[in-house]
């Protein structure tokens, strides 16, 4: 009796050739039809990825991965081929501990980042292009499962003798929304948010300048997640965001995602709501809108982003009984005696351990200020007596060696953040996290023991502090 063997993919092979014509029939497809050179409009060689099958799971590839380095390696195919900048490899991994196997893969071209794969597909690698200034390249792919797993990790307490599961189907939950720039509607990216009544998805529609589209970016992260969108209008522009107004003249336009972790609510989809009238309730079936409306000031009909959300807080119950053991493991660092300063030069190098604004706005301390991205990431201790006490805010006119200034790149006075020991205190700090407001705050607010200064003193946007929270010495 004939057995049916699976085929899974266990390489990808690189094939360069002088044209198109030369493009191999079996090279890896682009997703919506466009070019599967992966050299394309980068000059160099044409480039083609080429999948290799195996029916042996174990040989099987559980991922592939890019590298993109300044230096050659002699025993791998440059995906740059012949194009200048770095060199780009891809390799695949064959994990034995992995029980889901690949077994098809293509190509996908997109006008903006993307961080998860799109639906029915299952992995998504890092842009191949990164840092080319083209369009994002990415490899998707398909895998099954070669065996079942029914494994439960449980690390909740027990209520009543039950203990409480929080249920982790996989979700995909938008993160963030790129903005996409265009000069002719063919430029429209496929995966772009539509508007809900079919009316045009271009956010500058009837007022000129660019075609501009939103593209979600996705994470399974629900701790990740946006819980809403925040629209800004400054009258300065940010260089480190996208103006939804680009072209049009008049006020700058932003909208940035607000991922509070205290809202267990998380956005899963966006679309855009045209309306000829005000208003600041969402359409039926709707959860949340953008206030105020996106056009405003511009007397061109109203314009919401409006959004859909699930909740992450659902509980089941299980009984201790049926348990037969029970692993509690606790952080021994318990308390914060320094904050780490990280820069970077785009959002997705923010650190995962990211010190977060209290209500899900930006965490990056030169937010409004051009400059680099900065975050604060704490450093934690057992030993109470290095342990911080306090934090203080400097402002200067001169750079202090030893610290790193927080408002690096932005200009202007140098900012630092230095932690306070006093070995005499009996409380030291256990919790951080950053508070953004409006207005002058002088106390810190109910549930927290101690604050900042304001660290944007004299630089004009809102203010800014650290919030701490103290654990008592015994």
């Amino acid at each position: 009796m004939a057995s049916d063997r699976r085929e899974y993919i266990s390489d990808l092979k690189v094939k360069y050739g002088e044209s198109s014509g030369e493009a191999p029939l079996n090279a890896l497809r682009e997703l919506s039809g466009l070019s599967n050179n992966i050299n394309h409009r980068c000059g160099g060689k044409h480039v083609w990825l080429i999948p290799t099958y195996t029916t042996d799971s174990g040989a099987a590839a559980t991922s592939f991965h890019i590298v993109v380095q300044t230096h050659s390696d002699s025993k791998m195919d440059d995906l740059a081929k012949g194009a200048g900048g770095g060199y780009r490899y891809i390799f695949s991994k064959a994990d034995p501990d992995i029980p889901r196997k690949i077994t098809h893969a293509l190509l996908l071209r997109s006008n903006g980042s993307i961080s998860t794969a799109p639906l029915g597909w299952d992995l998504i690698t890092v842009d191949i292009n990164k840092g080319r200034r083209k369009s994002y390249l990415y490899i998707l792919a398909k895998t099954v499962a070669t065996e079942t797993s029914s494994k439960a990790f449980l690390n909740v307490p027990s209520v009543g003798g039950y203990l409480t599961v929080r249920s982790n189907t996989p979700k995909q939950y938008v993160q963030a929304l790129n903005v996409c720039y265009g000069d002719d509607l063919s430029e429209l990216p496929a995966d772009c948010v539509g508007e809900l009544n079919g009316l045009s998805a271009d956010v500058n529609f009837q007022c000129g300048g660019k075609f501009t589209w939103l593209v979600p970016s996705y994470t399974p992260d629900a701790a990740k997640a946006a819980t809403s969108f925040d629209v800004l209008f400054l009258n300065t522009e940010d260089p480190k965001m996208d103006d939804l107004a680009k072209g049009a003249g008049g006020d700058f336009r932003y909208i940035v995602a607000r991922s509070d972790r205290k809202v267990g609510d998380k956005i899963t989809q966006v679309m855009l709501f045209r309306s000829e009238t005000s208003t600041s309730a969402p359409p039926v079936s709707w959860n949340g809108i953008t206030t105020p409306d996106l056009n405003q000031g511009r007397q061109k009909g109203y314009l919401y982003l409006i959004w859909k959300t699930v909740s992450t807080n659902s509980w089941s119950f299980v009984s201790l009984a049926s348990i037969s053991s029970y692993i509690s493991t606790s952080n021994t660092n318990q308390f914060i005696k320094s904050l780490k300063v990280c820069y970077g030069d785009d959002t997705s190098e923010m650190p995962i351990d990211v010190v977060h604004e209290c209500s899900g706005q930006s965490s990056d301390i030169n937010h409004q200020y051009g400059g680099k991205y900065v975050w604060l990431v704490p450093e934690y201790t057992n030993d109470p007596n290095i342990a911080a006490s306090a934090f203080e805010v400097s402002v200067q006119t001169i750079a202090q060696s030893g610290y790193d200034d927080l408002a690096k790149g932005a200009g202007g006075d140098f900012r630092y953040l230095i932690p306070k020991c006093n070995t005499q205190a009996r409380a030291k700090i256990r919790e951080i996290e950053l508070l953004r407001s409006a207005e002058v705050i002088v106390t810190p607010p109910v549930g927290w023991d101690g604050m900042t200064k304001n660290i944007n003193i004299g630089r004009q946007k809102t203010f800014l502090y650290v919030l701490w929270k103290n654990a008592k010495l015994a």
